[in-house]
């Protein structure tokens, strides 16, 4: 859950997790997409969700549309 979403969250050992650069870079770019986190975006009122692996699932599946785009 980012913290834009919930600031609450920041002190929450729950909330955190240890990834590389790489998943953190695909998991911000979802978040950004899914909660419209981030500058320039707006946020979309969608739920928000805490269980980490329906969010692997979701970005595994965000991630196969885009190669099929």
């Amino acid at each position: 859950m980012p913290i834009e979403i919930d600031q609450g969250l920041a002190t929450i050992a729950g909330n955190l997790a240890t990834i590389c650069t790489d998943c953190h870079r695909q998991k911000t770019a979802w978040e950004q997409s899914y909660y419209g986190t981030g500058q320039t975006n707006s946020r979309t009122g969608l739920p928000e969700i805490r269980d980490v692996k329906r969010v692997a699932k979701l970005m595994q599946q965000s991630k196969t549309a885009q190669r099929r785009g």
